[in-house]
Order: C-alpha cells, then structure tokens, then sequence
C-alpha cells in the first residue's frame, strides 16, 4: 500500500459492523456473566476463538487469526492460533515517496491462566511466521522476505458475555522477536525523462539478522491490543485449574496424595524401627564393652590386693620369726648362756 496515495476511510467500522452482526442477539449485561466451577466439555466450535489486532488496523493493516483450544474441556489451558495480516499496495503509474507493504502469516501457542477476577486471564506464548516486506517511510526503503519468531506476554479481560455463553474480550500485550530475511536497501530517484523510479543501493544479500529498526519491529508487531470473540463458553470459565471444577479428579488426585501419605508414613515407621534397632545393637554393644572394661579393672585390682597380701604375709612373717630370735637371745641371756 502506498501511503502517498489517497485512501478512502478506515476499515474499522466496517471490522466493527462485521463482529457485532456476527453476534447474538439476545445478550446481556456484564453483571449478569456466567461464572461456574463445573466442568465444560466444550464442541469443537465452542473451542475457537476469533482474534484482531486493532493496533494493527489502525496502521491500515488488516489482520485476523483463528485460535483454538488444545483439549475439549474448559480446563485446557494451552491453545494455538493461525492467522496473517496483509496490505499489499496495487499497481499504481506513479512511484510513490512513502510505502508500507506487508504481507505476514503466523502461527501462535499460547498458554494461560487465571487471575484473581475470573473474567481476566493472562497468557504467554511463543509465535513463528513468514513475512514479506517493503517499506519505506524515510529517503531508503527496505524490502525483503523472510521468517519471524519470538515471545507474547499479555492479558485477556472479558468486557461482554451473552446469552449463549460466549463473550467479547480485550486482548493486550507485547511482542518481542526477530526477524530473520533478506534485506534489500533502494531509493526513489528522478530520471532523465523526469519520472521518480526506485534505484536498488544495497543489492540482497541472502537471508540474515535483520537489524533496521522499520522492518524489524513491523515484524514483531510489538503492541497488541485487539479484540476477541470467543465462541460458546466465556473467559471466565475458561482456563480452569482442573482440581477446581472436576470433582473426579479431585477425588483422584486426593486418594492419590493419602496413598503417598500413607507409604510416606511405612516408609518413616520402617525407618523409626530400623533407628531403633541401630539404637538398641549399639547400646548392647556399648553394654558389653563397658562390661568388659568393668571385669577388666575388677581383675587388675584383684591382682593389685593379692600383690599387695603376700607383700604383708612376707612382711608378717619376717617379723614373727625376728620375735622369736629376740625372744630366744633374751632367754639364753637370763640363763647366762652365750649367744
């Protein structure tokens, strides 16, 4: 699309007109949304949600995706969307200062969860795609085509449910990315003959790293606030921890939790008695010892006492026979005997 040329108006009315007349006609205030923890076994078309980016038509791109949910029950969170935007310039006899041209599909897989609000969801995901480009807003101009990838983060707030379940989101968040492409660099030029044609001043060089920050961040499409229309059931009972609606699971994953419990507490009561038993070897081994050690000592000072008895005895005994020699010298003495 050349932005020199003159346009006629904007294509959101007519994006705008297009959604609400795709829309029941019996809805209802926000007050009145449908908020329930019972399990969802969502159709196949119940699971699709219409996505655009309204960012993106205010740059005068038009784009739209199909996203659809990975599992049929309301607590799948994961979901992949496919979808592309497009605003090719036509043929045109003049050659134009300003060009935006970008032609882009893409695939998305996002995964989300609920905030406290149940009509609000965040989400991050990771996108890849294929894009041709050919853009000029200042003297050079770039051109090329290549392969897109990166990361989304962003939030998802329900603004209006209806009767049938369905609701009208508000889709915000950022992307970051690169893109990788061929890269051809021209300008506009005047000829001879006093017509503006583009002159190529950096020919492509095959497919790398584009870093100009025009068809770099055109790419990645950085901002993102759009609108969503998901069908048969709303955000709010979207994205479910499971064990909050489905009580089979629940009851599953608690039977599951006392088996644990229970060979947690064998396991700690096998390990108690093995302790146990551990203690009580090591007390009857410590028992022994000291048993030995005890009879040890005992033997030592037995033999010590014996020592020291026949120490005495000798001693005893030597000095009974000295009283009988001093008794017997001191009779020889009285009876005037010579020793």
């Amino acid at each position: 699309m050349s932005l020199g040329k003159k346009r006629g108006k904007s294509h959101l009315p007519l994006l705008l007109l297009l959604m609400i007349s795709a829309l029941p006609k019996f809805a209802y205030g926000q007050e009145k949304v449908l908020f329930r923890n019972t399990v969802d076994t969502l159709q196949w078309w119940q699971s699709i949600a219409l996505r655009t980016n309204m960012a993106g038509w205010a740059e005068m791109t038009p784009n739209a995706a199909l996203e659809f949910t990975l599992g049929s029950h309301n607590w799948n969170k994961w979901t992949l969307s496919v979808g592309g935007r497009v605003n090719w310039r036509g043929k045109s006899p003049h050659t134009p200062y300003h060009v935006y041209d970008l032609y882009e599909g893409r695939l998305q897989l996002r995964k989300y969860w609920h905030a406290r609000d149940p009509r609000r969801v965040f989400y991050w995901g990771v996108y890849t795609g294929y894009e041709k480009y050919d853009m000029k807003l200042t003297k050079t101009g770039y051109r090329g085509n290549g392969f897109i990838g990166g990361l989304s983060i962003g939030t998802v707030k329900q603004i209006y449910g209806y009767r049938n379940g369905a609701s009208l989101d508000l889709d915000m968040g950022l992307n970051l990315g690169v893109l990788y492409a061929s890269k051809e660099e021209y300008v506009r030029q005047k000829d001879a003959n006093g017509n503006y044609t583009f002159v190529v001043t950096s020919p492509n060089s095959g497919k790398e790293l584009v870093t100009k920050p025009l068809p770099m961040l055109a790419a990645m499409d950085p901002i993102h606030i759009g609108l969503v229309y998901h069908f048969g059931t709303t955000v709010a009972n979207r994205y479910k921890k499971r064990k909050y609606v489905d009580q089979a699971y629940l009851n599953m994953i608690t039977e599951r939790q006392y088996r644990l419990d229970s060979l947690d507490r064998e396991h700690k009561k096998a390990q108690q008695i093995r302790r146990d038993s551990l203690e009580e070897a090591d007390y009857q081994k410590r028992f022994e010892q000291q048993r030995k050690e005890i009879e040890r000592q005992y033997e030592q000072r037995e033999q010590q006492l014996k020592k020291e008895r026949a120490k005495l005895d000798a001693e005893d005994q030597s000095r009974h026979h000295k009283g009988q020699a001093d008794a017997k010298a001191t009779n020889d003495k009285k009876k005037g005997r010579k020793p």
